[in-house]
């Protein structure tokens, strides 16, 4: 028993080597702890979290912070180009070039733009070779990483949960509030020049901040979510008129994907969890799809306070077609561990929207606010925790930003992105068709604007109006992408 006891520490230690020192020192810690009441489980335990760990392939003692992922990054990427001067291989080719720097992105874990698409054209290797020699990028991915493994660490550890630091660590959280401050000093201290007209026949200037111009856009969240509020509603007036009726439901992952289950968990972080729950639903719209079963709504992704990832759904279907949708839904929810303890009280819900106890929005009005900045909900209390909603808001963005999770994503209804351009033009448009949209837009009328775009469930080449983009060069030297109208027809 003793031998066995230091093989199993010398294992240990020899796993944990590379991390950061504090970090070296917790999983230590946690792993004697565990140790002590089942070796067994113990050494599962961190053989799970340490497999995981090590897929990152940016060395471990990188991960310690931003400014130590960003140092490697930068001598990463010097030493790549000291190599590329060197090497024999044609890299001028723009094809042949991405593959070279790919491969290299690979190497460091990282994913290279358009690596997964099936056909790239030569305007997106521009794109893609552009962002793959630019220092930035390289230093974005490995701050990226070295984030989310420290926050996977601390998932690891039992650190977030109901209990201790709910939604997300204590230091993740405090990292992303610099950074909001950091970013918030930026806009402050920069300036930009917009021309008005003064009546007189010429062109006036007005210096604004940077700051100021954001706070009139979406990225203010209180703007963001009274856009949220206006697009729900008018999708709700556009599905009555069409005859559609609402349900709500909340979708959550096999209890394996939950650190809090223990023994049971697989070790999968936040991201591995989401791309379950998406692969899932794409499983089940295929199905729809084929049944000719046809629904419009939104879809709302929150942590669990383990940070597990769970989704609400308000979806707006015909009442003929509603009983097969939810029995799809159910399938695809329940396809794995359907018999574990709970998964019938926990894994599916569905609440039928009643309109004679409130609209539909309110079934979602708490969720969006929770997930972006707790207003109307000052006095509203988390259920998980009992933290009140505004600070709980906070956590929730800080933990998508961490893990790239997209918060809200419409189905079945027309691009925000045309209804915002036309929010843009202040002046009417001669095509009376155009102009009609533009006005629904301009005076917040979702549900016009849905129905005169072609209704719920419109498909994308059906739209009377379509966005247009241009390749702009970047302070940095990369090409990017930029929306820069509309086209008719």
């Amino acid at each position: 028993m003793i031998a066995a006891g230091l093989t199993d520490w010398r294992w240990c230690n020899e796993l944990t080597a590379p991390l950061p020192a504090r970090y070296e020192i917790s999983v230590i810690s946690r792993y004697t702890t565990k140790y002590q009441s089942d070796s067994v489980a113990a050494n599962v335990w961190l053989r799970r979290i340490m497999q995981k760990i090590y897929r990152v392939k940016m060395p471990l003692h990188a991960i310690g912070s931003d400014d130590t992922a960003r140092s490697w990054a930068a001598e990463y990427h010097r030493v790549r180009y000291t190599t590329a001067k060197n090497t024999t291989v044609l890299i001028d080719e723009l094809a042949a070039r991405y593959q070279w720097l790919k491969a290299y992105a690979e190497k460091a874990g990282f994913v290279a733009p358009y690596s997964e698409a099936k056909e790239i054209s030569r305007h997106q290797l521009q794109l893609a070779v552009n962002k793959l020699d630019c220092e930035k990028w390289w230093q974005r991915q490995a701050k990226t990483t070295a984030a989310r493994c420290r926050e996977y660490i601390a998932i690891a550890l039992g650190l977030v949960n109901a209990r201790a630091e709910p939604y997300i660590s204590r230091e993740a959280l405090t990292v992303w509030k610099k950074n909001q401050e950091q970013a918030a000093a930026f806009l402050a201290e920069n300036w930009i020049g917009l021309e008005t007209e003064t009546g007189s026949g010429f062109a006036d200037m007005e210096a604004i901040t940077l700051a100021e111009a954001s706070a009139a856009g979406t990225a203010n969240p209180e703007i963001r979510r009274l856009e949220m509020m206006a697009r729900i509603r008018g999708i709700e007036e556009a599905a009555k008129a069409a005859g559609m009726v609402g349900v709500f439901l909340t979708w959550t992952a096999p209890s394996a994907y939950h650190y809090n289950s223990g023994k049971r968990w697989n070790g999968c972080d936040p991201r591995d969890t989401q791309r379950y729950l998406a692969n899932q639903w794409k499983k089940c719209r295929a199905e729809l799809s084929e049944q000719e079963i046809t629904f419009s709504g939104l879809r709302v992704v929150e942590p669990h306070n383990d940070e597990t990832p769970h989704w609400h759904l308000l979806i707006f279907v015909k009442p003929e077609q509603k009983a097969a949708f939810l029995a799809l839904c159910r399938r695809y929810a329940m396809q794995h561990d359907s018999t574990e303890a709970g998964a019938e009280q926990h894994r599916f819900k569905v609440e039928e929207i009643d309109p004679q106890k409130g609209s539909a929005v309110g079934y979602v009005a708490k969720y969006i606010s929770k997930s972006i900045n707790g207003a109307k909900c000052e006095n509203l209390k988390d259920d998980d925790t009992g933290e009140a909603l505004t600070d709980t808001a906070e956590k929730c963005r800080a933990w998508a930003s961490v893990w790239g999770i997209r918060q809200f994503q419409f189905v079945g209804v027309p691009s925000v992105t045309i209804w915002r351009e036309l929010r843009r033009i202040r002046e009417p448009l001669t095509c009376e068709q155009t102009e009609a949209i533009r006005a629904a837009a301009d005076n917040g009328q979702f549900c016009n604007f849905i129905q005169l775009m072609g209704g719920l469930g419109a498909k994308r080449k059906d739209y009377p109006l379509t966005t247009i983009k241009q390749a702009t060069l970047s302070p940095a030297g990369t090409l990017k992408e930029k929306i820069a109208g509309l086209l008719v027809g």
